[in-house]
């Protein structure tokens, strides 16, 4: 792919127009390779072969646009970026600006993972090539700064827009370590000291909320728990070092009560009276450290319902600061109805706590959901998984319109990303919606535009 002049660089005046080779008799080398390159340049005007230049196109006395020294011409060179000097990696450039004299090329480099994301998730909703995707993004950025008198955020900073008009929610998504050994004590322990460190960090950045992926403290795995050594089968959850999770458990709730912070978090919760299995829950903690209320998962995967857990029978909608969210687990993000469900039971935002496909490759499966399911459904949903599905999809907030707000790193690490959740205006439009699902699950015949 072609590079293209970046935002604000002018055209030189050899892109639109073709070059006459050299007139003067006895031309040199090295002339006639400047002539080539510059007929190479106007022959495709969306090119800016400014890399290609060590000191850049620049203005004789009598007006006219000369060429600086050649650097060298090596495949890595030509047109893609230059080999920098103190340096063995490439590095893409655009082209200079033009009559600019002696200035080292302008990098144009995409190093913000969130950026590219966005940039990627744009592309395969529009159909439009990365260049396009990237220069609608950055334009419309451009545009919303202007609009707010913002600058640009920053990473592990406090959002510097406007405070939204209506109830508003400083979120932190997180994503963190998988781990599976159900009865390292040891595992739990360093899952509590990597949680708490969570709470801090959100803390710092004045979230008001931290939501934690799915089994945040342990993801048992279903061969340590089986109880027919070396195949699946039901589990024995003696296995389980459940002492070790009440003690990170513990922790974890002093630190949300001493920061302020409520916490939502994945962690296996024993059953009912009737039923020897578990559940897989998310814990929401208030900022007293108390738990405020409890989501178990419902719609299990095939291994869990057969061989590991209990499922969950209900919704669980809480409120913060005038924000409602809902709760997800697992794979519930493959079902439309839980969220439509949600949108009709009034939420504003969902969070879906997950460990990830078993193939981290496959990770775009549930995030590409997740992105269908806040568009349909005009829910901001706060995305939170383990780090080793990161590389592919890591953890972050989607806004009601589909589109990511905040991402967290793309690097198999713990970390989290901030931004502001706000309730939904609740307009004409929405409640149509709610009534008009209602009515078609209550089966009336009213239902309809």
């Amino acid at each position: 792919m072609h590079p293209t002049v970046a935002p604000g660089h002018d055209n030189p005046p050899s892109a639109t127009r073709r070059c006459a080779p050299p007139r003067r008799a006895g031309i040199g080398t090295d002339a006639l390779a400047h002539w080539r390159v510059a007929r190479d340049v106007a022959a495709d005007p969306a090119i800016v072969w400014g890399p290609l230049f060590r000191r850049g196109l620049r203005r004789t006395s009598s007006g006219r646009p000369q060429l600086g020294p050649l650097h060298s011409c090596a495949p890595e060179a030509k047109g893609l970026g230059l080999r920098s000097p103190s340096s063995d990696t490439l590095t893409p450039c655009t082209g200079h600006r033009w009559g600019d004299r002696g200035r080292a090329p302008e990098l144009d480099m995409t190093t913000d993972r969130a950026l590219k994301n966005k940039i990627r998730d744009r592309a395969a909703r529009t159909g439009e090539s990365y260049t396009a995707a990237r220069r609608h993004l950055v334009r419309d950025e451009a545009q919303s700064r202007e609009r707010h008198g913002a600058q640009p955020d920053q990473p592990d900073q406090p959002d510097q827009h406007v405070q939204p008009d209506g109830p508003s929610v400083r979120l932190a998504t997180a994503q963190t370590t998988p781990r599976e050994d159900p009865g390292d004590a040891a595992a739990f322990a360093a899952a509590g000291d990597e949680v708490v460190a969570l709470i801090d960090d959100a803390a710092r950045l004045e979230a008001r909320l931290l939501h934690l992926p799915e089994a945040a403290l342990c993801f048992p795995s279903k061969w340590l728990l089986s109880s027919v050594p070396g195949e699946v089968a039901e589990a024995d959850w003696t296995k389980f070092a459940w002492d070790a999770q009440d003690l990170a458990l513990t922790r974890i709730r002093a630190r949300a009560a001493d920061r302020g912070v409520w916490v939502v978090l994945g962690a296996v919760t024993h059953g009912g009276a009737d039923t020897a299995r578990p559940h897989l829950s998310l814990l929401v903690i208030d900022p007293t450290g108390r738990i405020h209320t409890t989501y178990q998962e419902r719609l299990l995967s095939r291994t869990k319902a057969s061989y590991l857990y209990e499922a969950g029978t209900r919704s669980t909608l809480f409120e913060v600061d005038g924000v409602r969210f809902g709760c997800t687990s697992g794979l519930e993000i493959l079902f439309p109805e839980v969220y439509g469900d949600y949108q009709a039971l009034g939420a504003d935002c969902v969070l879906y706590s997950t460990a990830g496909p078993g193939e981290p490759e496959a990770a775009g499966t549930l995030a590409s959901s997740a992105l269908v399911a806040a568009r349909h459904d005009g829910l901001w949903i706060s995305y939170a998984v383990h780090s080793d599905k990161a590389a592919h999809e890591p953890a972050g907030l989607i806004d009601p319109n589909g589109s990511w707000r905040a991402r967290c790193e793309a690097v198999d690490a713990p970390g989290l990303t901030v931004a502001t959740v706000t309730a939904r205006p609740e307009d004409g439009a929405r409640q149509w919606h709610r009534w008009t699902s209602q009515a078609y699950r209550a089966g009336r015949s009213e239902a309809g535009v």
